[in-house]
């Protein structure tokens, strides 16, 4: 709803943004903080532009987003859950986490972030290998987290892939004592391109004379897709992976839920097919029914601020606000 609440310093332009190019330079302005005093000049820019980090990533795919990584970081009375992000499909922490990372930090929480999914060593490309595989990194990475912070538990924000793959590590890799709660970006909880599955299959299976030609041509396209992207292949809708992973129970109880999705999602569709089953620790947000401004979409989702407002208010819903509705760039964010 406009007016009130939380809100970011708004980007602005000096030229058309590419999407292979860096794009607008944000204000100092920390989310939730005003501009002028002297402390405002020692936080960290929280970048609301999604084509700009891509560039960061591509170019530094191994760097730490602003403010994360801090492995001296003691988490504080206030904030005393580590926060752990995890990126999405092609993706790596460098190219996701640069206007979540620093506004997290800026507001005083340990952040840490990872890159997992490679199928080369040092690639700009993740999460494309096993789900199961990432994981088992994942819950890795949240026991040294833990072990570097002295916290009990950590909260999880996910983006995509990384929105769902958290689940697989509470179901099955010992996560469920040691999150308390996860916060889902447009993920892939009950797979995508369903549509496009059931096409396949109609192409596999119709009655022409060219038939077996269809049939191979389209086991061929799934096989390479299975050896290039795994990961692809296991959040297609009806995958083996996803059947087994949304098994009765969906949620765990001691966990809390967020997901947060866009109508505008042009990767998992429909978007709906990212809520989880109700709950009492889950809720389902749709940005547009808050705020109808917001035309962000999947790839912008880690840069729309008012989806940020909904992240910081599940990580402190005692300290939760309205977020500001405020006109959301597809493709861009802000």
């Amino acid at each position: 709803m406009p007016g009130g609440g939380r809100s970011f310093a708004r980007p602005h332009y000096d030229a058309p943004v590419r999407v292979a190019a860096a794009g607008v330079v944000l204000a100092t302005c920390a989310f939730a903080l005003g501009c002028g005093d002297d402390d405002e000049t020692k936080k960290l820019r929280v970048d609301l532009n999604y084509p700009r980090s891509l560039t960061i990533g591509f170019e530094r795919p191994q760097a730490s987003p602003p403010g994360a990584d801090d492995r001296s970081c003691k988490p504080s009375d206030e904030h005393p859950q580590p926060v752990v992000l995890v990126h999405g499909t092609f993706n790596n922490r460098a190219s996701t986490w640069n206007a979540l990372a620093p506004l997290l930090s800026n507001d005083g929480y340990c952040v840490f972030s990872l890159n997992f999914g490679a199928r080369k060593p040092g690639s700009t490309i993740g999460a494309v290998t096993s789900i199961d595989g990432s994981a088992v990194k994942l819950a890795d990475f949240v026991d040294r987290v833990l072990a570097d912070t002295g916290a009990d538990t950590v909260d999880i924000v996910g983006y995509s892939q990384g929105g769902m793959l958290p689940r697989q590590y509470l179901k099955f890799h010992g996560g469920a004592t040691k999150v308390s709660s996860l916060v889902a970006l447009a993920p892939s909880n009950h797979g995508t391109n369903a549509n496009f599955r059931r096409l396949l299959e109609r192409i596999a299976q119709t009655r022409r004379p060219l038939r077996t030609v269809h049939r191979r041509a389209v086991r061929a396209f799934l096989a390479r897709l299975e050896r290039s992207c795994q990961a692809c292949e296991e959040q297609l809708a009806g995958s083996r992976f996803l059947k087994r992973l949304n098994e009765p129970p969906e949620t765990l109880p001691h966990v809390k839920y967020t997901v947060i999705a866009t109508k505008f999602d042009q990767v998992l569709t429909p978007y709906r097919q990212q809520f989880l089953a109700p709950g009492p620790n889950v809720r389902n947000i749709t940005l547009q029914d808050e705020c109808k401004l917001d035309e962000g979409d999947h790839l912008s989702m880690p840069f729309d601020s008012v989806a940020l407002g909904h992240v910081t208010n599940a990580l402190d819903p005692d300290d939760a606000v309205t977020p500001r509705c405020t006109r959301v760039r597809k493709g861009i964010g802000g």
